[in-house]
Order: structure tokens, then C-alpha cells, then sequence
């Protein structure tokens, strides 16, 4: 029976090891924050989701419940920088991670779950007890020979590798390690919004009456409005559509005759209507917001896009697996520089997809544009669990304005047409259109050249960079003297 219990823990253990997937750096911050860029940076660029508390914990976190949860649940391994600094009583929390990782060493049954690097000269009789019976790496004199030792043993051991070498990653080391280079400049600068400016709205708005009794006229009304195909909206007896009559009376041929009771300019419309159809500007506007939403919503549906509703009535229409071609969009931003960005993916912390999409909202600012705000959904492959929000924190915090930027580009460019607006059904005829590029303004400051310079780098590797060119890491010496070199060659000559 003890046998059979052994057993059973030790199978549950690799199926543990099997859906964990991130390497953990464990190190002293700040003193050794440096060469834990070194390595973090490196290991990105190898392929591995690496977590460090540079990168993820920026401010405001529960620092130790996020540790728990990555410790836990989702470490491969567990890298530990050992430095004089790790030896000093103060820190506390270097020995805290240390012992943490060393608890769950022994529960997966993992001899090489901890990974100790010796980064300087601190003796070794001044190391944590929790790893005096560990081989520990050598690295003070020769950091490439202690990286190419830890590609080899997350290769031996099967460590997952992300499906594409992700250039958000390496941003955010270089974030973390360059604060000196963000300093702002003295120079105008241009910012993209999420407005996406309006090209043309239709000509006329029209009044339709329905020509037969009705119980609950103001209710029965509002009903055949909510239930018609096309975008609507009702106003005492009135249907206020941009639609023509035959569009109006199709769906209703059997159940509501109605008759063009009014047509009016939509700038008539916005300042009052008239004597006979008065409407407050106010709620003019409001009902043209209705309108276009009810468009976009038509749209969105058109498109392929799925909905997944949010509060007050609101839907978040987002991309499914499938819709684009790897699930990736080609896009032009406003500097001109082409890109692509994924829309859809897969989360494998939660074993769940994840998909990009944006609730749109009609708003006027001296002209009228359709807001965009991104949201992201997470949806069960097995199709079980209903779709939900509740990941985005953990999976997005990563996520900095230029990524946020760059979806929303690929969002809008999957929904535009050739001529890149994005046109919005009123009826068989009637369009409103809007720019599938944002509207830009400009600001009075920029940062720093030298950073703009980095980050422009990389957004000409394109989107999500499945096909980085390493060929930068070159003259690396980690990628030079390690056997990972080697591997990159032979990985270039087969594509």
C-alpha cells in the first residue's frame, strides 16, 4: 500500500512538472539587480518565460502572494543568484524565496528544481545551509560558461520553451535596467490615441410611425426597436433609424406595417429636429450613439468577432482562435513602421486561450470619433467553462502602452476594409465610417532619443517576433562561448 502511494505521488509530481513552464531568478535587489538583467535578458531571448521581481512586481502588488503563486504553480525552475549580498542578515527575503524553492525541490522530487549560481567571491561556507549539499555554478569569472551550464540543464530537463521569443519581454529588462535612458526631452512628441476619427456619417435620419394598434404603444415601440436587425431607436411611437423604408419594413412585413413619418438632416437632427419631431440635442446625441453601437455590434458579428457582455449592457467583442491566419494581423502603425501582433493566444498558467478584443463607443469631441477600449477574454478550449475577465491582471501586467497600442492597430485593421475605414451598417445602403487609424495628438515633451532609438529597434522585428533575428546576440558573449550557439545555427539552417 506504501508502494502503491509512493507511486502515485511521484506520477502526480511529474504531472506537475509538466505544465509548469517559467524559470524563477531568485536574487538580492537591488544590490545584484544587474547581472540578474544579465541572465533574465538572456534566458528571454533563449526562448523561456522568465520571472523576476524587476519585471513583474512594479508597484502595489501583494509581493509575497504573487511569489507564492509563481513558486507554487507555475516554476520549472528556480535560478538563485548567490552573492555576498545573500549572506547578509537583513535580507530576509532572498533567504525567504530561498527556502520557499527548497520546500517545493523536495515536493516535486526535482534534484535540479533549484539551480544555485555563485555570481562573486562570497565564500562558500557563508552560502545558505538550504543548498550546502547542491552543486553550485561557478560564475564570478566567467558568466557565459555559468548561462551556457544553465541552458544545458533546462534542455536536459524539457524545460518548455515559449512558442515565439517575445520582444515585450526583452523591452521590459531593458526597462528595468535602464532608468537613466527614460529621462524625458524638451521636444514636441506625437501620441497615438484609441479614437479612431470619423470619415462620414449618413446624410439623413429618419421618423417611422407603426400603422396599427397598440396596447402599450411607448413599450411595444421600444421592443420592435431592440428586435430589429438593423441599428434603431425609439422615441414615444417613433422608430429613428438612418435606414430606408423597405430596410425598416422587411423584418416586419407581417407583424407592423410602418410609414416614413419624418426625414430630416443629421445635423437638423443633433440641434433640435424640428417643429413636429423636436427632440433635445442632448438626447439626440445619445440616441446617435445607440445608433453607431448597434452598428458596430452589426459589424463585429459580420466580421467574426465573439461577444462577451460587461456591465451596463455593454459587449466586448473579441477575436477568436482561427479568425486570422495564425491568429497573427499585419498592421501599419502611425510612424509608418509595419508590425503584426497575435490577437489570440494560449494562457497556459490557467490552461485557458486568451483573445484581444474592444468595446466601442460613439463619443463627440468637436468631431465624433469611436472610442476603443481593449479588454482581453479567456475562454476554456474544452468549451466547459464559461468565458471570463478574471486573468487579465496576472497576464496582462506585462503588457506596457506600445503592446496595448500595437493590438488595438491589429484590432482595428481586422475589422477594416481594404481602404482601411471601418464601416458600420445602418442599412442596405446607409454606412457610418471611421479610420481604422487613430487620431494623433501631439505633446510637448518626448522620451529620451536614445530609448526611442532601442524601442524602434525592436518594433521593426514585428509584432510578437516569432522570427526575432538572434543574429543581434551574436558578438554576445554568453551565445558565443555556449553551446546554445550552436543550437541557434542549426535551428536557422532548417528555416
Amino acid at each position: 500500500m506504501q508502494e502503491s502511494k509512493s507511486a502515485t505521488e511521484h506520477q502526480k509530481a511529474q504531472v506537475a512538472l509538466t505544465v509548469r513552464r517559467v524559470v524563477f531568478i531568485s536574487h538580492c535587489n537591488p544590490e545584484d539587480n544587474a547581472l540578474t538583467a544579465w541572465y533574465g535578458a538572456r534566458l528571454s531571448a533563449a526562448g523561456y518565460e522568465v520571472w523576476s521581481d524587476m519585471t513583474r512586481l512594479l508597484g502595489g502588488e501583494e509581493m509575497w502572494r504573487d511569489i507564492d503563486e509563481v513558486m507554487n504553480h507555475h516554476a520549472r525552475k528556480v535560478i538563485v543568484l548567490l552573492s555576498r549580498s545573500t549572506s547578509k542578515p537583513e535580507k530576509e527575503g532572498a533567504r525567504a524565496e530561498l527556502d520557499r524553492a527548497h520546500a517545493m525541490r523536495k515536493k516535486l522530487g526535482d534534484r535540479r528544481f533549484v539551480i544555485p549560481v555563485k555570481i562573486d567571491d562570497v565564500p562558500y561556507d557563508e552560502l545558505p545551509s538550504t543548498i550546502s549539499n547542491r552543486t553550485i555554478i561557478p560564475a564570478a569569472d566567467d558568466h557565459a560558461a555559468a548561462l551556457a551550464k544553465i541552458l544545458k540543464i533546462l534542455e536536459e530537463d524539457s524545460v518548455q520553451r515559449l512558442d515565439a521569443v517575445s520582444t515585450s519581454a526583452l523591452l521590459n529588462w531593458q526597462k528595468a535596467f535602464l532608468p537613466d535612458e527614460q529621462k524625458l526631452e524638451n521636444q514636441p512628441d506625437l501620441l497615438v490615441s484609441n479614437w479612431m476619427p470619423v470619415e462620414s456619417l449618413p446624410d439623413k435620419i429618419r421618423f417611422y410611425e407603426i400603422n396599427k394598434p397598440l396596447s402599450n404603444p411607448v413599450g411595444a415601440v421600444a421592443q420592435i426597436a431592440r428586435d430589429h436587425p438593423l441599428p434603431m431607436e425609439a422615441m414615444f411611437r417613433m422608430l429613428i433609424t438612418f435606414a430606408e423604408q423597405a430596410d425598416v419594413q422587411a423584418p416586419l412585413e407581417h407583424s407592423a406595417p410602418v410609414s416614413l413619418s419624418a426625414e430630416m438632416s443629421l445635423d437638423q437632427f443633433l440641434n433640435g429636429g424640428t417643429e413636429e419631431h423636436a427632440i433635445h440635442s442632448r438626447e439626440a446625441r445619445k440616441k446617435l450613439v445607440s445608433l453607431l453601437r448597434q452598428g458596430f455590434d452589426a459589424l463585429a458579428t459580420a466580421k467574426g468577432l465573439q461577444p462577451y457582455a460587461l456591465s451596463e449592457r455593454k459587449l466586448a467583442w473579441y477575436a477568436p482562435k482561427g479568425l486570422a491566419p495564425d491568429d497573427k494581423v499585419s498592421f501599419i502603425r502611425a510612424s509608418g513602421v509595419p508590425g503584426w501582433r497575435k490577437l489570440s493566444g494560449k494562457y497556459g498558467f490557467r490552461d485557458r486561450d486568451w483573445h484581444f478584443g474592444a468595446t466601442a463607443t460613439a463619443q463627440f469631441h468637436g468631431t465624433w470619433v469611436l472610442k476603443f477600449t481593449p479588454h482581453v477574454v479567456y475562454t476554456d478550449p474544452e468549451g466547459k467553462l464559461p468565458p471570463t475577465a478574471q486573468f487579465r491582471r496576472a497576464h496582462c501586467k506585462q503588457w506596457y502602452n506600445a503592446e496595448w497600442r500595437d493590438r488595438l492597430y491589429a484590432f482595428a485593421t481586422l475589422i477594416a476594409d481594404d481602404d482601411g475605414l471601418i464601416s458600420l451598417p445602418m442599412g442596405s445602403s446607409e454606412e457610418a465610417r471611421f479610420h481604422a487609424k487613430a487620431a494623433l495628438s501631439e505633446l510637448d515633451v518626448k522620451p529620451a532619443s536614445k530609448l526611442e532609438g532601442q524601442i524602434a529597434k525592436i518594433d521593426e522585428t514585428d509584432g510578437d517576433a516569432e522570427s526575432v533575428d538572434l543574429a543581434v546576440y551574436e558578438n554576445d558573449p554568453a551565445f558565443r562561448s555556449s553551446d546554445f550557439s550552436e543550437e541557434l545555427d542549426e535551428e536557422e539552417a532548417e528555416e
